[in-house]
């Protein structure tokens, strides 16, 4: 922190109690400024160097982390020798219970303690798990199967996310293949390569279908949120549509900036923002109005380094809080993390490692006007950090009782309203499934 310029002295004139009464307010001032810089407005409040103090609203930001269970990485917790099955595809959280869905099964358990309650009985005639959903609240959820002559990802079922009871099985039409499952308000979408089925979570039965103009070409579903349902089409060029999730009316097409793509993930319902991968191998993230207009492209490849987020895959490493998409990069002189305006796609600053912040650093969840990441390398002990969106300070938070958190690459790491951080494993490399962190 740079320190004020030091006072000019004093006139030799001036009289001896001037002199006294001047020193006893510049000591009186020195001593104020150590004990705000020690202590802030209040003792418990976390302070960063050159920064603001912590203006978010996460109640366990500043308190400390202890271990709390692990899920042994064992045959009957749902680990697999074959990497395909053992792939963590997503997790349900409920109220009691916390659930790590990979290729062959999907397990849940307790939130209090991590003791396995429950696995889901696959059904007759069926392989892998090839698509499921990822929810933090509610009790509805989803799996699709590999089925069938072909073994296409084609059967889809409804399951209780807090028992994992098989509730009943969707019927879609033949032919459709299932490429994501989301759940909205407790409602199912099921994405294929056609467009889009929106499910009554009672029967199973479609409700809503949705699709692109009969005279071009799907390309398929793209994610659900804030009431839309988004697919996409190739015409004369690549665009995305906007469907109205309760019913199916159309709202709005956008004919995608970059011309053709290929795979899209939704990053944010509200504000919109997609990912876009483009025909000539590079990706990009593009914000969009409540109109359908495009607000901002944000490149993949700019002076910060290159945007770390893969379009089609389950996604992690970033997060959208007001008008920033705050995401990991690399390269870019070991760029760790970006900020990027969801207005005009501009870089609004770049944190790079060792000098900024510790290279392994992965957002969490927006929080304010900011966001929460864990953050820690092998000289620096993990802890919790919240990002400014506004200008990328970084105020420090709570620390880890662990050498590492959330440092296996495809890890899915999330932090719970209860304050729990769940670290769950994309594959076996350790000997857990799932991991937790509470605070102390």
């Amino acid at each position: 922190m740079p320190y004020p310029p030091a006072p000019a002295a004093p006139n030799r004139g001036r009289m001896p109690l001037l002199l006294a009464v001047i020193g006893g307010v510049v000591v009186l001032a020195v001593v104020a400024v150590i004990g705000v810089q020690l202590l802030g407005d209040d003792a418990g409040d976390p302070t960063p160097p050159g920064g603001s103090s912590y203006s978010g609203e996460f109640e366990h930001f500043a308190t400390d982390y202890a271990h709390g269970w692990d899920a042994a990485a064992t045959e009957e917790n749902g680990s697999r020798e074959d990497a395909t099955a053992d792939m963590a595809l997503g997790y349900w959280v409920t109220d009691s219970t916390l659930a790590r869905i990979s290729g062959s099964t999907a397990t849940g358990f307790s939130r209090s303690d991590g003791s396995r309650q429950w696995q889901v009985e696959a059904p007759d005639g069926v392989e892998g798990i090839c698509a499921a959903t990822t929810s933090q609240s509610g009790s509805l959820a989803a799996l699709a199967y590999e089925a069938g002559e072909y073994s296409s990802c084609e059967e889809v079922w409804l399951v209780d996310a807090g028992t994992g009871e098989r509730l009943s099985e969707v019927e879609l039409p033949d032919e459709e293949t299932v490429t994501a499952l989301t759940v909205v308000d407790d409602t199912l979408v099921v994405g294929t390569y056609s467009g889009a089925f929106v499910i009554d979570p009672a029967s199973g039965e479609v409700l809503t279908e949705v699709a692109g103009s009969s005279e071009c070409m799907a390309e398929g579903y793209v994610g659900a949120g804030a009431g839309l349902l988004l697919t996409s089409q190739t015409c004369e060029e690549e665009s995305l549509l906007a469907f109205s999730l309760d019913g199916g009316e159309r709202l709005w097409e956008l004919d995608l900036p970059g011309g053709d793509a290929g795979s899209m993930s939704l990053l944010s319902a509200d504000p919109l923002v997609i990912a876009v991968s483009g025909e000539d191998g590079g990706y990009y993230a593009l914000s969009v109005d409540e109109r359908g207009e495009a607000r901002a492209v944000i490149k993949y490849n700019q002076p910060c380094g290159e945007l770390a987020i893969y379009p089609g895959v389950v996604q992690q490493g970033y997060s959208v809080t007001g008008d920033t998409l705050v995401a990991e990069v690399i390269g870019g002189d070991d760029t760790v993390l970006a900020g990027y305006s969801l207005v005009d796609g501009s870089e609004k600053w770049c944190l790079r490692g060792e000098s900024d912040i510790p290279s392994n650093t992965t957002p969490l969840r927006a929080d304010g006007d900011g966001v929460i990441a864990v953050s820690g390398d092998w000289e620096t002990d993990p802890r919790l950090v919240w990002i400014s969106a506004a200008d990328g300070a970084v105020t420090e938070g709570g620390r880890f009782a662990a050498e590492e958190v959330c440092e296996g690459s495809g890890d899915l790491c999330t932090l719970l309203d209860d304050g729990t951080l769940v670290d769950i494993t994309e594959f076996t490399l350790y000997d857990y499934l799932v991991r937790t962190y509470r605070p102390e």
